[in-house]
């Protein structure tokens, strides 16, 4: 079955002394509280990799009207989010399917618990980079699409620009001329021993695939091995 997803990775500093046992003793700790509308549901270390799912709890405000008073009423609906969170220790990366927003109160509440023994960092994801992996591995891939954010067509006539390629030379040629400029740079890829797959990027900390499910996580661990 072939699923599409989209995956944040960041670097993680991660100070001496804190072990994959030690992340998981004090988080195993933090369990949810509606105090604090944040915690942990349950966090479990396999080899090199501590998987932490976090629920946040967000408070949504939802007005009613009555027309009797002819008043608006509000009331609080509190919206439930789970943050599943995969850090591999060995490689210092940190990944997530879930939303960036979500996943910034997740690491927030890490930060804190863990007083600055633990921080992420952005990570460089620029189509040069990500060419020269698949390069490196011997995949196969070919542009499909690419935005640019400061197109030229001609003197006087400048704008954002979203292209499909069917031209390999034309689309390398946009790449080096508009570098700066290129986002949403979609390629197709074809590893040779599993299914082609699609691949999205957009500079930074995010990758969206689109391939068969028995693939996902072969391609990720790819992905960690590059950065």
């Amino acid at each position: 079955m072939e699923i599409k997803r989209s995956v944040i990775f960041n670097k993680v500093l991660i100070s001496n002394g804190l072990t994959n046992e030690k992340l998981c003793d004090v988080l195993s700790k933090k369990r949810y509280e509606d105090k604090t509308g944040i915690g942990v549901l349950s966090v479990l270390k396999d080899g090199d990799i501590v998987h932490i799912e976090i629920l946040i709890r967000t408070p949504t405000y939802i007005s009613n009207y009555d027309q009797r008073a002819r008043s608006f009423t509000k009331n609080i609906v509190n919206v439930f989010d789970e943050v599943s969170i995969d850090i591999d220790t060995k490689r210092c990366v940190l990944y997530s399917t879930s939303s960036s927003t979500k996943l910034n109160k997740a690491k927030n509440f890490l930060r804190n618990e863990f007083a600055g023994k633990l921080s992420f960092d952005n990570v460089s994801l620029s189509n040069e980079k990500i060419e020269s992996w698949l390069d490196e591995a011997g995949y196969s891939h070919c542009i499909i699409s690419m935005t640019i954010r400061k197109f030229k067509y001609n003197e006087g006539a400048e704008g954002r620009f979203s292209a499909n390629i069917s031209s390999q030379e034309i689309g390398e040629k946009l790449l080096k001329e508009y570098k700066d400029e290129v986002r949403n740079v979609v390629l197709s890829v074809d590893p040779e021993f599993f299914s082609p797959f699609i691949m999205q990027h957009a500079q930074q900390n995010s990758i969206s695939l689109k391939c068969e499910e028995a693939d996902f996580w072969t391609i990720i661990d790819f992905i960690k091995t590059k950065l």
